[in-house]
């Protein structure tokens, strides 16, 4: 037979020598009292486990609540740490592009007023041109009507009279005295103020004229008389041409300013709509920059917090193990502690020690002895056969209940405390059967739901990168990504206000040259028609004189004959009327062909603006919407990067949690079978051990007294 001591062995004496030796000598009364110490020392252990195991859950709840919660904290702490970077990193590239587009802005705004001074510079230096121009042509003018006056002292307008041939010789002797008697002083001043005049306006003259002014000019002073007639329509035609070219330079004055006015105002508008624009720029960068400060002093937080939680989680893990192992080592050595003093109880209150210490005195207890009846031949041979059959089970099942059970009755323990025993470990096998199948149901379901879970989380995985590298594209493919759309809308709307810029410029530049031929073609006709009218008005009166010549010739005796020639360079003048009649008629045509084309260019300038300043809003339109696309897909983009994180993250948990799950549903699964057989097996072995023991006249004599 296999020596139940060495399947058993006590892990914790808990009565010392003393004490054996005390009950060695005082007999049964000494022994019950040692009983009753250690089963009172057994009670206090199982107590004291209650409370530790309640303790402990207390405690573990702690560890588990904290773990949960800093790992938690932990997790949602990284997600708005990445998404405040995220955010941060958007709104810090935002205020670089609005601060490059502020200098911009600004480099607009100087050119505009570049542009302003340099057009009210050159307005300036004009309009100082038409002061001067303007004070030459009134002095001139001015020069005109003196010389005038003075020639008209001398009896120059006589030459523009309509004479008779009597007022016409009376009126040349009358001027032949008037020259005899003119003092030479008065001769030369006459001289130096006509110079003076026609010098400054010889420029003005044809080559008939001029030569005319340049013999006047080098005359001698008996000559001044017979010229001042010749000098005198020239100079009236001359002081016509300057009054009309000085109202031409007024005109051509007028409209330049009003141009001048037109486009500066342009251009303060255009300054205006720079401005605006900076400012809307830099309240939105200002408020950025709130938002900005505002999200690093969170995510400093963040940090500071994360850090903490971290700290804290690894000082929790490593106290919750150490208490972990100090409970299941305190818990093992309880264990061990109870089993020796079970043993120490059963064999102090075994049959052999009843006999090695006396017995019990019925009238202590009330009740016969039930050890004196346990000591018959059948009740030997009762637990022999039971330890034989528990024993082979043992052997089978290698299970430590029926070991125990063996050793009992090895040890001669009462057959009602096997019996109870017995009972109690037929009651736990059956529960333990059920734990088996509970833990078995349990851990089927926690795999099959966590697997489907897996899945779940792998196929979620692949979507969100999916999704993630097509928003990548969309935002950041250097052809069709939104950054590049906006890009492109930039340089088209710089292009565009360029283009406005420039072509205003250029129409500016054509409506100055337009002005300026207008001008010169209304000044060239204005000369036309005074030159014309001159020598029309001349010629019709020459031709009037002639033809009253002729009948006063035919009326009455003929004049003696004279060096006159009546007709003149009528033949001439009327050639030169008919070159400036058609000077006059192709000058008016250019100056409506130049306004045809000028109304041409600025509908075609208007036409062009417009054009460009619908393409302009559109395009303003397009990159807001574009700005708004891209705010949406970055936002989008984080969130699908922090939900794929989330995900890897639950993926990871939920693969951790089945690694976890292995060893014990491994173990449950894989033995669930044997589990129960061996259980079969101590259940029938325990139940023919029960059998046995119950079938002893002992036990039933024993039953019937109590």
């Amino acid at each position: 037979m296999l020596s139940l001591a060495a399947l058993w062995t006590p892990t914790s004496a808990t009565v010392d020598k003393t004490a054996a030796a005390a009950t060695a000598t005082t007999g049964d009364k000494t022994i019950k009292k040692v009983v009753k110490l250690l089963e009172n020392m057994l009670e206090k252990s199982k107590t004291e486990a209650a409370e530790e195991k309640e303790a402990y859950a207390k405690y573990k709840c702690y560890c588990d609540d904290n773990k949960r919660e800093k790992t938690d904290s932990i997790r949602d702490l990284g997600n708005e740490i990445e998404f405040l970077g995220s955010k941060i990193t958007q709104l810090t590239a935002e205020n670089a592009e609005l601060s490059q587009e502020c200098m911009k802005l600004s480099t607009q705004m100087t050119q505009n007023e570049a542009t302003r001074k340099e057009s009210e510079s050159l307005r300036d230096q004009s309009h100082e041109a038409f002061l001067e121009q303007e004070s030459d042509m009134e002095s001139a003018i001015d020069g005109f009507k003196e010389a005038i006056d003075v020639l008209a002292e001398i009896g120059g307008n006589s030459f523009l009279a309509e004479p008779d041939s009597t007022k016409f010789m009376a009126g040349h002797k009358e001027a032949l005295v008037a020259r005899k008697t003119m003092s030479q002083a008065n001769l030369a001043k006459i001289q130096t103020t006509v110079r003076s005049v026609l010098g400054a306006a010889s420029s003005k003259l044809t080559p008939e004229q001029r030569a005319s002014v340049q013999g006047f000019l080098q005359s001698p002073a008996t000559g001044v008389v017979a010229q001042s007639g010749a000098i005198v329509g020239i100079l009236k035609q001359m002081l016509e041409t300057f009054k009309d070219n000085l109202d031409g330079a007024k005109d051509a004055e007028k409209m330049e300013k009003k141009s001048q006015k037109k486009y500066v105002k342009d251009l303060k508008e255009e300054h205006e709509l720079y401005s605006d624009t900076k400012n809307d720029k830099v309240e939105i960068m200002g408020g950025n920059d709130e938002d900005l400060a505002t999200k690093k002093t969170q995510k400093e937080e963040a940090e500071t917090q994360l850090e903490d939680d971290k700290e804290f989680l690894e000082k929790l893990i490593t106290s919750c193990e150490t208490k972990e192992k100090e409970y299941k080592k305190r818990k093992m050595l309880r264990t061990n502690e109870e089993a020796a003093i079970a043993e120490a109880v059963s064999i102090l209150d075994s049959d052999e020690s009843f006999a090695a210490f006396g017995k019990t005195a019925p009238t202590s207890t009330g009740a016969t002895s039930f050890l004196q009846m346990v000591s018959s031949q059948q009740a030997v041979a009762m637990r022999g056969k039971a330890m034989d059959i528990l024993q082979d089970a043992a052997r089978s099942t290698k299970s430590m209940r029926l070991i125990k059970v063996a050793m009992m009755l090895e040890k001669k323990n009462p057959f009602n405390k096997v019996i109870e025993e017995i009972e109690k470990m037929l009651k736990l096998i059956v529960e333990e059967g059920e734990a088996d199948q509970k833990q078995l149901d349990w851990c089927d379901s926690e795999r099959e739901s966590n697997d489907s879970e897996l899945e779940k989380r792998t196929d979620q995985i692949e979507t969100l990168e999916g999704e993630i590298d097509d928003l990548d594209d969309q935002i950041n493919n250097p052809e069709t990504g939104l950054i590049a759309q906006i890009k492109g809308t930039e340089e088209d709307i710089t292009e565009n206000h360029e283009t406005q810029a420039s072509e205003t410029k250029t129409r500016n530049e054509e409506h100055a040259v337009y002005l300026e031929e207008t001008s010169n073609c209304k000044s060239a006709e204005a000369i036309l028609k005074k030159a014309i009218h001159v020598l029309q008005r001349y010629y019709d009166a020459q031709a009037k004189h002639l033809e009253e010549s002729f009948l006063q010739v035919s009326e009455e005796p003929a004049p003696p004959d004279a060096d006159f020639n009546a007709a003149g360079q009528s033949e001439k003048g009327n050639e030169v009327l008919d070159m400036l009649n058609f000077i006059k008629d192709e000058t008016e045509k250019e100056r409506e062909t130049i306004q045809e084309d000028e109304d041409d260019a600025q509908s075609d300038f208007d036409s062009s603006i417009e054009s460009l300043k619908g393409e302009l809003e559109n395009l303003e339109d397009s990159l807001a919407s574009l700005n708004e696309d891209l705010a949406e897909k970055k936002k989008s983009f984080a969130t699908k990067k922090v939900d794929l994180k989330d995900t890897k993250h639950a993926k990871k948990a939920i693969e951790k949690y089945i690694k976890e799950l292995e060893p014990g549903c491994d173990f449950i699964t894989e033995n669930f079978d044997l589990r129960n057989e061996n259980r079969e097996t101590e259940t029938a072995a325990l139940e023919k051990a029960d059998a046995l023991i119950k079938d002893t006249p002992a036990y039933k004599k024993f039953e019937e007294e109590k």
